[in-house]
């Protein structure tokens, strides 16, 4: 029978060139194959490697030695903005409303001022480089500048109607509000004034009420401030009659301590003339009896005996108890 490669394949041992082989195969096959591929190209700020710093020098000749600057020029000399026919058609309608395809589209905006257009398998008018439109079979290719300018008219085109749309859909909305705001006005003008009535009824009924609460106030207050001056002039005569009583009492204050002090004095001698005679036979009967007793206070003398250079000499000492 035939030899089947899967099989003799199969019976290899694998190694690691062969392990790295499959795994490019499958990555290419399986990945790469169902993907779309954007190639990115990273540019560095600043050669410190730190962030928040940028140099603009070496931006400019990264950009430059990429060859992004050339491909910026070679875009912007071409026709960058390529567009289907049905969405160049949609999207520029609004600039010209009288073109009925997208090739009558194209002519119109070709002969404004400063644009050219040109169609596939037409010589153009003038140079190539000139034509601003071109009318491919399948896209519209547009020059960079005519395609801002296009869609800054377009936007403005689109502002415009849809502030005159906007408002006509107010306007409508207004005049239904209205118009509700008339019939409800309508049905509820009998009641609010009905209400308004009842109200000015009701306010004069208050203000009445107000008006005799504020009497009666203005009348307590009448009377409460005659009680108070009444009171103010009473607190000022009994103020005055103190101050009488204190100026009196100062000035008198030299007659009466003599006064006291001759009544005191009186006393005194009174007192002396009563207990004159205990005091005269209290002070002899110390200096010759033994004891005496004063008031409560007993003076006991006794004699020691107390021998000095061979004699016996008496002392005398005094006790209280």
């Amino acid at each position: 029978r035939p030899v089947d490669e899967e099989e003799v394949k199969s019976k290899k041992v694998a190694t690691l060139g062969g392990n790295f082989r499959d795994s490019l195969h499958r990555l290419v096959d399986e990945t790469l194959s169902s993907c779309n591929c954007a190639f990115v190209r990273c540019l560095k700020p600043n050669t410190l490697k730190v962030p928040k710093v940028y140099d603009g020098a070496l931006i400019l000749n990264q950009l430059q030695y990429t060859g992004m600057l050339d491909t910026l020029i070679i875009r912007k000399e071409g026709w960058p903005c390529r567009p289907l026919h049905e969405d160049f058609f949609f999207n520029y309608k609004p600039l010209c409303p009288n073109s009925t395809d997208y090739k009558s589209l194209a002519a119109e905006l070709g002969q404004r001022p400063g644009q050219l257009c040109c169609s596939s398998g037409d010589a153009p008018a003038g140079r190539l480089k000139d034509v601003t439109i071109f009318v491919g079979r399948d896209r519209v290719l547009i020059k960079d500048d005519t395609a801002r300018m296009m869609d800054k008219e377009r936007n403005d085109k689109l502002a415009q109607w849809g502030n005159a749309l906007q408002s006509v859909f107010q306007a409508s909305s207004n005049r239904k509000a209205y118009s509700a705001l008339r019939e409800a006005y309508a049905s509820i003008v009998g009641q609010a004034r009905y209400l308004l009535a009842a109200g000015a009824t009701s306010i004069a009924n208050e203000l009445d009420t107000a008006a005799e609460d504020l009497k009666r106030q203005q009348d307590y207050q009448s009377t409460i401030g005659t009680m108070l001056a009444a009171e103010r002039e009473e607190r000022a005569v009994m103020y005055k009659e103190e101050m009488y009583i204190e100026e009196y009492m100062f000035a008198t204050a030299a007659e009466r301590f003599a006064r006291q002090k001759q009544e005191q004095l009186a006393e005194a001698l009174e007192a002396y003339e009563k207990f004159r005679t205990c005091l005269l036979y209290t002070s002899d009967a110390a200096d010759e009896e033994d004891s005496v007793d004063l008031g409560g206070r007993r003076i006991i003398k006794k004699k020691k005996k107390k021998r000095y250079k061979g004699e016996i000499v008496d002392e005398t000492e005094d006790r209280g108890r």
